[in-house]
């Protein structure tokens, strides 16, 4: 069962794009697989889910500003895993993460450039004030690194 609702998100999301015939463009110019918009998607979930929808793009916002920032890695995939970053990835099964259907469109608007919530160097978030001049947005903090 949940293989089948996993399946029809993901195919809800690349329907978003496919009838739209968005291209993702963004300030970062990157563009995702399915399988990262999937990742994206659930470690979003995981980090705040039931957050108010700016805190996703926030979220969503500073998972994008760490590819693009060349402190960091280049992909999804190694920017969630670096060691001390998303607890969520390492302490919870991310299998068990489940998006909602507006999670993922919270996705494809940031992709689609929809969005413009954070400076680049908003590079940390967590549910305490975190980095310099943090923000907050909905239930977490958005801090600059130095």
């Amino acid at each position: 069962m949940k293989m089948i609702k996993k399946l029809i998100a993901t195919t809800f999301l690349l329907l978003i794009f496919t009838i739209t015939n968005v291209k993702a463009e963004n300030r970062w110019n990157i563009s995702l697989t399915a399988d990262e918009i999937e990742l994206v998607s659930r470690i979003v979930q995981l980090e705040c889910g039931h957050d108010i929808r700016e805190g996703k793009f926030a979220t969503i916002e500073t998972i994008f500003n760490r590819i693009f920032d060349p402190r960091y890695p280049n992909t999804v995939e190694e920017v969630l895993s670096q060691k001390g970053q998303f607890s969520t990835w390492k302490n919870r099964n991310i299998d068990k993460a489940i998006p909602t259907n507006d999670t993922y469109e919270c996705v494809a608007m940031v992709l689609n450039g929809q969005t413009n919530i954070l400076e680049y160097d908003r590079l940390k978030f967590n549910n305490k004030p975190i980095g310099q001049n943090p923000i907050k947005i909905g239930a977490q903090y958005y801090g600059s690194q130095k």
